[in-house]
Order: structure tokens, then C-alpha cells, then sequence
């Protein structure tokens, strides 16, 4: 989820499939980590769970239980590295995965999808680190 931080206006996001889903208050750390994040797999995030999130994880307690959560969920890492991220602030022998302009592409694509099933192709695309053939970068 940290890695996901920097994606200021990042507002659909969905992790079915994902390991991190399994973690103990996953959707609520979630909404903390990243908090113009509107819907969160397929689901909105409601006041109430970001009321939740803030006094889980939100203050002097809440930075402790964000780290402890940090702790836990060493599979957000493994997430990030699949998309070819950086994980706190770990240098990478090797770059996999597409280039940061086609990590940018792929999110437009995703924002721009008009139906669930492109969607899907293309979560599963920015998960996997493959980018699909067809993805325009940038102007023609």
C-alpha cells in the first residue's frame, strides 16, 4: 500500500487476487495509506470505514499500528516489485517490468476503460508487470 502512496490522485483502485487482501484490517489501511483512494475493490469506501482507519491508524497509536501493519505486510512489497516499483527506497539490481512512462499509460488506460473487462485486462496487466501490445504511450 505504501508504495501506492505517491499516486496522489489515485481514487479507483482494486487488489482481488492480491496476498495483501489476506492482511488483518487490509481495507482500512487502505483507505489511511491512501486517502483520495474513492473505491476500493469495486467497492466505495464509506465514512465509516475512513472514520475506522483514522482512529485505527491515525495519531500517536495509529502510527504505531500503521507500522506494525507496514511490518506484516511484507506481500505489498512483493506487489510493488511486480509492477516494477521501488519499495522503500530499495534499489533494484535489475529493472523488470515496464518503464515508468508505461506504468503512467497503463493507469490512463485504466482511468479511460469503458467497460469492466478492459479494466480487468489492464489491472491485470499493471499487476503482472506485461504490458499489453496494444497500449498507446503518450501522443500519436
Amino acid at each position: 500500500m505504501d508504495a501506492l502512496a505517491p499516486c496522489a490522485k489515485l481514487a479507483h483502485l482494486s487488489l482481488l487476487g492480491n496476498p495483501v487482501t489476506r492482511q488483518p484490517d487490509y481495507r482500512l489501511y487502505a483507505a489511511h495509506a491512501l486517502p483520495n483512494l474513492k473505491v476500493l475493490d469495486f467497492k466505495k469506501i464509506k465514512r465509516e470505514e475512513r472514520e475506522a482507519a483514522l482512529a485505527k491508524f491515525g495519531g500517536e497509536g495509529g502510527a504505531r499500528a500503521a507500522s506494525e501493519a507496514r511490518a506484516r505486510g511484507s506481500s505489498t512489497d512483493a506487489g510493488a516489485e511486480a509492477v516494477g516499483m521501488e519499495t522503500d527506497g530499495e534499489e533494484k539490481a535489475e529493472k523488470k517490468g515496464p518503464t515508468p512512462e508505461q506504468l503512467l499509460a497503463l493507469r490512463a488506460a485504466i482511468a479511460n476503460a469503458a467497460t469492466l473487462e478492459e479494466v480487468t485486462r489492464l489491472e491485470e496487466a499493471l499487476t503482472s508487470g506485461v504490458v499489453p501490445s496494444d497500449l498507446k504511450l503518450g501522443p500519436e
